[in-house]
């Protein structure tokens, strides 16, 4: 039985085992000597199991063991081959060795990056304070624990909205893990909710930098020509990404994560609804002057996503691909909760920004 790591950047090991298939051949050298296995049985375990790795005194077997799903590692997969005859030529194969020890001068830069990033923003920190008091002649004051307490009341409801987000999106994973026992749906799932994830990331500059904007000019046509430009485009992609699923997560993941395909495509229309519901929050009900309704719709997002569960457990119909299908509903129960309230409040504002 030989180990090995997956995933390492100083070396490959057995970060590509899950790409051998029955019929195939591998080669173990030791000094001068060569032995040819084909494999003939590749099982998936938990990591207690080892049955498959006993001595069998009739048969020459070699095994080969790695982690499983990639970057999860709840499992263990296990190759199994059978010793065979030498191929010729067999004798002469080499195989570079790719660990390697990294340069010094190559790790430096990467030890330096949170030095240089705590320099950096000690420096914007700094430089925004005499900004502050020098410029704007702004200074330190005592406060009452009455004012501490009336800032937190007149807050809380940002608050609590935060508190409900964050029950809202890490309930998914929790209540998964208690279903499946193994990890393994849990990793797809994971999976797919990474790229839901990277998208926000991706999109939430777009809202945020039209918040200021919007807020101080009550003008709603940079939003009109962001959702024009970028909601075909992101229609488009959720349909293409729907079609393709399962070769780009096998592409992006690996091929034992094909099973992440059909979780995201239920995660489709919640990445199809994340720039207009961010549009619709903060940057334009901040305009109106309706901020709080954005917090109201996370409440409500969560309300309908915690009965949504609810009736999944009761029905006995929860899994990886009905949570994220929940998740999408939620996410654009919350996107039609703004549009409501953005086009109810219309009259606030006069004239073509109101259109």
């Amino acid at each position: 039985v030989l180990s090995g790591h997956r995933g390492l950047p100083s070396a490959k090991l057995f970060t590509n085992l899950d790409r051998l298939k029955e019929g195939d051949v591998f080669l173990l050298r030791v000094l001068d000597e060569t032995l040819t296995y084909e494999v003939d049985q590749i099982r998936i375990v938990e990591p207690h199991q080892v049955e498959d790795l006993a001595i069998d005194p009739e048969r020459d077997y070699c095994t080969l063991v790695t982690c499983t799903p990639y970057g999860v590692n709840s499992h263990r997969l296990l190759v199994r081959g059978h010793r065979i005859e030498n191929q010729s030529g067999a004798s002469s194969i080499r195989v570079t060795a790719d660990a390697m020890q990294i340069d010094p001068i190559l790790v430096a830069p990467v030890v330096a990056v949170p030095l240089l990033l705590l320099i950096g923003n000690t420096g914007a920190v700094l430089g925004a304070y005499l900004h502050l008091f020098k410029t704007l002649h702004f200074k330190f004051t005592r406060v009452t624990w009455g004012q501490l307490f009336a800032d937190f009341k007149r807050s809380s409801f940002f608050f609590y909205s935060r508190i409900a987000s964050t029950v809202y999106s890490a309930t998914n994973t929790v209540l998964l893990g208690f279903v499946d026992k193994a990890g393994i749906v849990t990793g797809y799932y994971t999976s797919a909710d990474k790229i839901v994830t990277t998208a926000k990331n991706g999109l939430s500059p777009i809202s945020d930098s039209l918040y200021p904007y919007m807020v101080k000019n009550r003008d709603f046509k940079p939003a009109k020509k962001l959702l024009k430009f970028f909601m075909p485009i992101i229609i488009a992609g959720c349909i293409v990404v729907g079609i393709f699923a399962r070769p780009l997560c096998i592409f992006v993941f690996g091929s034992e994560y094909a099973g992440t395909a059909n979780i995201l495509r239920a995660f489709l229309p919640a990445i199809a609804a994340i720039l207009p519901s961010y549009i619709f929050g903060f940057p334009a009900m901040g305009a109106l002057g309706i901020s709080k309704y954005a917090n109201t719709s996370i409440f409500v997002g969560t309300a309908i996503h915690i009965a949504g569960l609810s009736i999944l457990f009761i029905t006995d119909n929860f899994s990886a691909v009905t949570l994220a299908g929940m998740t999408s509903v939620s996410e654009v129960s919350i996107l039609a909760y703004r549009m409501f309230i953005v086009y109810k409040n219309r009259g606030l504002i006069k004239g073509d920004a109101a259109q």
